[in-house]
């Protein structure tokens, strides 16, 4: 909200964090914590720093974020009160209030409306054109998505690093670990060729890198042609291919009889069950044994109990320095 609106002062207190280590157990509550946190954000209907009334901002097949239209209502308290809302890479003598430079993209699958947005006591609205599912949503590019994220961590730094920051380091470009500028590639010699029936076939992997650098070329060329349509679209697909790189169950096109090529989520998931599953022997529910797979969690002399055993475990053990 204050990134659209511009308004309000950076916060640069930083409290003092501890310096300890979280366990497992800490590491749950704070998840739990977060949840809570980021739950009660997308509740507020109005910036405390402004007052300013926003857009909401929807994602979609995890490639895109559409910014949905202000309801008719919401833009007239805006009016009155001054404020003109504006994309987070507009300047400040942007004459555009709506930030309708942005591409407007086709979005009949969200059947969302900011109806549900509104006060139940506001009846004197009623009459107003509150349905804004029959407009257009504006397509929000990553660099866009990347400057308003930089905005709202520059006017919350310390709340920011606090839900997504990790240890004591406290930076104002934090927002920088949800954006890749580079793909990490493996060495040829981990994605070798294969040959079959006297034909050599590419490593699975290879097929998202090739279709990321032929994107990559596209989308720089169609730009540098003006053709923003296409360039888009190529821009979208670019980002569908990393995710698909990273996790192949993040493509929106496949169906659970396709073939799909496994990403690297997959790649990890089929070691950890090759050495839990086939090498352990057989598991038993709320069952306890130390496991060789690794955890960011665990520390090498360390095991982890189940959270069903460590709460229910009523025999009696004396607890002294060695355990």
């Amino acid at each position: 909200d204050s990134s659209q609106a511009s308004r309000g002062q950076s916060t640069n207190s930083q409290p003092h964090r501890p310096t300890r280590k979280l366990n497992s157990y800490e590491h749950v509550l704070r998840s739990e914590l977060v949840k809570e946190c980021l739950a009660a954000c997308r509740a507020v209907k109005k910036c405390a720093h402004c007052g300013a009334h926003s857009p909401k901002i929807r994602e979609d097949s995890s490639n895109k974020f559409f910014r949905g239209a202000l309801p008719e209502k919401y833009k007239r308290m805006n009016a009155n009160e001054g404020i003109q809302l504006r994309s987070a890479l507009a300047g400040d003598d942007e004459e555009n209030a709506d930030g309708e430079q942005a591409m407007e993209v086709d979005s009949s699958e969200s059947k969302q409306s900011d109806e549900s947005d509104d006060d139940n006591n506001d009846d004197d609205d009623s009459a107003a054109p509150m349905d804004s599912s029959v407009q257009k949503d504006n397509f929000m590019h990553s660099k866009e998505v990347e400057a308003q994220l930089k905005r709202v961590w520059m006017q919350e730094p310390y709340l920011m690093n606090c839900l997504f920051g990790s240890g004591d380091h406290f930076s104002n470009d934090g927002y920088k670990i949800f954006f890749m500028q580079a793909i990490g590639v493996p060495p040829n010699r981990f994605r070798p060729s294969m040959e079959t029936k006297g034909m050599v076939v590419e490593h699975a992997q290879n097929q998202y890198l090739s279709k990321v650098i032929e994107l990559n070329e596209s989308v720089r060329e169609l730009f540098a042609a003006g053709n923003e349509p296409l360039a888009y679209t190529a821009w979208i697909n670019l980002q569908t291919n990393v995710n698909c790189y990273m996790d192949s169950s993040k493509d929106p096109s496949s169906t659970p009889i396709d073939q799909v090529t496994p990403g690297i989520r997959q790649i990890l998931e089929r070691k950890e069950g090759l050495f839990r599953k086939n090498m352990m022997g057989k598991r038993v529910d709320f069952a306890c044994r130390s496991v060789i797979s690794p955890d960011p969690y665990l520390g090498a002399n360390e095991i982890g109990l189940p959270l069903y055993f460590a709460t229910v475990l009523t025999y009696p053990t004396p607890v002294n320095e060695v355990n």
